[in-house]
């Protein structure tokens, strides 16, 4: 099964909403099986260790279960509060969301570039080497 885009936002909200009481502890069979439930078919385990935006998520939140250290926010003391906060709160998601917006734009076209460049996939996905260089100008040169 091809996952979308649309499927992989559905399975980031899967795992941020587990509840083990209700579902049992949190491994890839259960989510897979909660997926295929819903849409008939699934994706295999493998390819949803493939994503990265699945598998960080995954280990987040088993790490959270695990531990037992589950943000929790304070509840606001009035509606007015809790109304500013809100809003607060989606003009930071609307900056959030057009920022990954820019930096989406901004990738797609480094891999055009690249690959019109004749850079392969494996090239562009080649681990960084780290040494002192690497991590000084990882300081001076902020994106």
């Amino acid at each position: 099964m091809h996952l979308r885009d649309d499927h992989l936002d559905e399975l980031l909200k899967m795992i941020d909403l587990w509840d083990p009481d209700v579902f049992g502890g949190l491994t890839w069979a259960r989510i897979l099986e909660r997926f295929k439930k819903q849409h008939g078919r699934g994706p295999t385990e493998r390819t949803l260790r493939n994503q990265q935006r699945v598998k960080a998520r995954f280990n987040q939140k088993k790490e959270e279960l695990r531990t037992g250290n589950v943000p929790i926010s304070k509840k606001p003391s009035s509606l007015t509060r809790a109304a500013e906060k809100i809003q607060r709160l989606e003009n930071e998601l609307k900056a959030i969301k057009a920022e990954n917006e820019r930096l989406f734009h901004r990738l797609v076209v480094w891999q055009k570039n690249a690959t019109d460049f004749g850079m392969t996939k494996a090239q562009l996905e080649r681990p960084l080497l780290v040494t002192k260089d690497t991590l000084h100008n990882r300081r001076d040169e902020r994106i």
